[in-house]
């Protein structure tokens, strides 16, 4: 069975409710408001139902049978996700020679929050890090938006951060992105709850990540671009190929200059400076 989600603003609840639920019932669908933003989703899909509602709207689709204990199981990696020659994801826990005074080594064991390194998006943030980091200035800061495992804040903390944090509005993957820290000790990476909508960056990083939702990265494109330094790199991800001019637009009203734009599959990764 399949689920489908999408992003929505609060003022077209009422709209999609109606519609949502004439078509599939009441009792499978689910709305949830967080502020300036709203989340539909409708479970026990069929694989046709899910694809024809992402097909005429939007959205997410995913796997109801990888939303439970087996999901950690199916993603395993038994060999590391390698980045760019200098990170190695493990998904299970390396063997002791493996992290002994490796550099590279990063332990992001699969679990229930999102961002293990083989999503395109993951992926694609990471190498861009990567091929960022030479060239950032020493102790550099970075705020990754939307954490979820916590793995792109670790990550820039690998690669000489000295200020490194994220936050999540998902109480869940705030709890794991810490758990992940002190797997990855000594490195250091602070990680919070907090809605973005009403987040105010006490200070401007010198990267900022924020692989969410094309339709929250729109709404909140603002208080995104608050959060980075004058000059500083912008990295966005979770676009869907479709949406792409959407987000440029709406960083490029507030001054970003959209640096690469970045596909893998049906997923864009843009950066802005």
């Amino acid at each position: 069975m399949r689920a489908w989600r999408k992003i929505t603003s609060p003022s077209r609840v009422e709209g999609w409710a109606q519609r949502l639920g004439d078509a599939f019932g009441s009792e499978r669908l689910v709305i949830t408001e967080t502020g300036r933003s709203a989340r539909l989703e409708i479970f026990a899909l069929t694989e046709a139902e899910a694809t024809a509602l992402c097909g005429q709207f939007g959205g997410e689709i995913r796997d109801l049978a990888a939303s439970n204990a087996d999901w950690a199981r199916s993603v395993v990696q038994h060999r590391p996700i390698s980045i760019r020659g200098r990170l190695l994801v493990y998904n299970t826990e390396p063997p002791p020679e493996a992290r002994a005074g490796n550099e590279k080594a990063l332990y992001i064991p699969a679990g229930m929050a999102f961002g293990t390194g083989d999503h395109a998006t993951t992926a694609t943030c990471l190498r861009l890090l990567c091929d960022r980091a030479g060239s950032l200035p020493a102790g550099w800061s970075f705020l990754d938006i939307g954490c979820g495992t916590g793995i792109l804040a670790l990550a820039a903390a690998k690669l000489g951060a000295r200020q490194a944090a994220g936050f999540d509005l998902d109480a869940a993957a705030v709890r794991i992105a810490r758990e992940n820290a002190s797997l990855n000790r000594p490195l250091k990476a602070r990680f919070f709850r907090a809605d973005l909508f009403e987040f105010t960056s006490p200070e401007p990083y010198d990267v900022v990540a924020a692989n969410v939702y094309s339709e929250v990265l729109v709404q909140a494109a603002r208080k995104v671009w608050a959060a980075v330094k004058p000059g500083g790199i912008l990295i966005v991800s979770g676009i869907l190929r479709a949406q792409i001019g959407d987000v440029q637009a709406a960083f490029g009203r507030l001054g970003a200059t959209s640096r690469s734009a970045r596909l893998r599959g049906k997923w864009g990764t843009l950066e802005f400076r």
